[in-house]
């Protein structure tokens, strides 16, 4: 296909019946078995009340032959972000029914993706082009349920921008994805941007790193997010994929700088970052490789921006707006430069400490010029209560995990309250850091705030006062939080950590240590002496004990509190 087809044309005069539409493992559905199965499903849907409907299914060919035959009968297609009860259960009013390749959870009109029979082909129908043939369902900044409309014309517009950059060297490529496209970018990317282009796609997501190594053939293209990237190079080697990476893209949330170029070392080309959101679309894109400055963001064809009074404000024909003339509100901070703009953080994130008001994305980005810090999450704790302050929960580089072997957190974490100190009042410095290896994310890459806010109030991790690690040895010096989160419910009256959460302990340090993630095969000759109270500091030793084999022991002074050995998946 030397162009794209217009979306709402494609049905009109489909592509050729043998060539292939979509791919699992080593099983193909071309373009002629896809249009069987469409014309009977379309026939059901024309037969069914016409209004909005809820369409989730995981596999994207089923999800792509209800999307196509609910347009086909002029039927409006909302798009949860989710298949949860409570999801459905909310949004079921608003629709006349269901089309999904699950059981419903509730009674309703239910079309079963999975119950297809194949037969004649749709008569060749244009797709109405202007009206709202879209919904998707996305929290938005507040947290409060929101429905964004989309034409197929913005679409189609949409579409044609990121073929004009990303076409050319991507030509004959497969399209394998991590995310999903229950969302605006994953739909874009994962299914439509494919489906116009003529690239064959992937039908499910890969979840693991490991599998997709196996999976991916030839030519290919992996949308992404932040969440999966990291974790590509802990659990497989990049080199597994050879070239067969043409494009990588990532979306959902920020990518750190360490991922990104790790990244493009290993696959010789770096990730192309997209920023947008559901509303809006694509805005903008960058591409950060090593030696070069931070890149600035560049917006996508088509997009216009403007600041004020420092937010970030797009007009762009991807926003469903009145008249196409005016200007969407973003909610970001911005710096708008000659050749692009850099994001500031969200604008909405403003906390006010005994009278004084801090921007948290300007405090995270002060943290992140630390060589120590990946990854920067800030927010207002009210502990005790009636006392406001500042914590926050930090993603470290190796060079963060290098200095606390070195010179223990607290020191690090002084380092920290130092450079801050730089530019804010002592009031508002954090009194409280986490450190972690990386920010919990939920599904769609962003940072999880709720999961944060817990670990913060109610930590599952010990505070790290020394650390020295050898390839066949690891000693933490470690003090015992007294608002442990393990200590809720194991003896109120007299809390104790938990056997297994020592265990637990062993098992991340040598995650942590070994640089990936490692499952434990079997533990074997636990022994607890003695022991670990609210508050405790202790030290853990853990040595090689053969292959695969490592022994622990928690000690105060010279009381031995617990040991055992874990075994590790080879």
């Amino acid at each position: 296909m030397d162009r794209p087809a217009p979306l709402s044309r494609l049905l009109l005069s489909p592509p050729a019946a043998d060539r292939p539409l979509c791919f699992w493992k080593d099983q193909t559905l071309d373009w002629g078995g896809f249009l069987g199965l469409l014309g009977p499903l379309s026939d059901k849907v024309a037969a069914a009340p016409p209004g909005a409907y809820l369409l989730f299914a995981k596999d994207s060919g089923l999800f792509l032959l209800g999307l196509l035959a609910l347009w086909l009968n002029r039927k409006t297609v909302v798009l949860p972000p989710n298949d949860l009860p409570e999801t459905l259960a909310e949004l079921a009013p608003q629709t006349v029914g269901l089309v999904s390749d699950f059981d419903p959870p509730a009674r309703c009109l239910h079309l079963d993706l999975r119950q297809l029979s194949s037969g004649a082909v749709p008569v060749p129908r244009l797709l109405c082009p202007g009206t709202p043939a879209l919904v998707l369902v996305t929290s938005g900044s507040t947290g409060s349920p929101k429905r964004v409309e989309k034409t197929l014309d913005q679409l189609e517009t949409e579409l044609l921008a990121q073929e004009s950059l990303w076409g050319e060297g991507t030509k004959g490529a497969r399209v394998y994805a991590t995310v999903s496209h229950q969302h605006i970018y994953g739909l874009l990317f994962r299914l439509l941007w494919p489906l116009v282009t003529g690239r064959p796609f992937a039908r499910f997501a890969h979840l693991y790193p490991e599998e997709l190594a196996l999976d991916m053939v030839g030519p290919s293209v992996l949308v992404s997010g932040p969440a999966h990237l990291k974790r590509f190079p802990q659990l497989v080697s990049l080199a597994d994929f050879g070239d067969k990476v043409r494009l990588c893209l990532s979306s959902g949330g920020p990518l750190d700088r360490e991922t990104a170029l790790s990244v493009a070392q290993g696959w010789g080309r770096a990730p192309v970052e997209i920023f947008g959101s559901t509303e809006t679309g694509g805005v903008a894109y960058r591409c950060r490789q090593e030696g070069q400055p931070e890149r600035l963001w560049t917006p996508l064809p088509g997009v216009e921006v403007r600041s004020d009074q420092g937010q970030l404000l797009v007009r762009s024909p991807y926003v469903n707006l009145e008249g196409q003339a005016e200007w969407f509100l973003m909610g970001d901070l911005v710096e708008l430069r000659p050749l692009g703009f850099e994001l500031l953080g969200r604008a909405d994130r403003v906390a006010k400490i005994e009278e004084k008001r801090v921007s948290l994305p300007r405090m995270e980005a002060k943290l992140l010029e630390r060589p120590e810090v990946a990854q920067a999450w800030l927010t207002a704790l009210e502990s005790p209560p009636g006392r406001v302050r500042l914590a926050g929960v930090l993603g470290l580089t190796q060079a963060g995990w290098e200095q606390v072997d070195q010179t223990g957190e607290r020191a690090l974490t002084q380092v920290l309250r130092d450079h801050l100190r730089q530019s804010f009042e002592e009031l508002l410095v954090p009194r409280r850091f986490l450190l972690l290896p990386q920010l919990p994310l939920d599904p769609q890459g962003k940072p999880d705030r709720s999961r944060m806010t817990e670990l913060l109030l109610h930590p599952r991790l010990p505070q790290i006062l020394g650390r020295r690690s050898k390839p066949e040895e690891l000693w933490v010096r470690l003090r015992v939080p007294n608002h442990l989160a393990y200590f809720q419910g194991h003896f109120d009256q007299a809390p104790v950590l938990p056997g297994v959460v020592e265990v637990f302990w062993v098992h991340q340090y040598l995650n942590q240590a070994l640089g990936r993630l490692v499952a434990v095969k079997r533990v074997s000759g636990l022994k607890f002496s003695a022991p670990l109270l609210p508050g405790a500091v202790c030290e853990l030793q853990i040595l090689l004990a053969g292959p695969g084999r490592w022994s622990f022991v928690y000690t105060q002074g010279s009381t031995r509190c617990g040991s055992g050995i874990l075994e590790l998946e080879r």
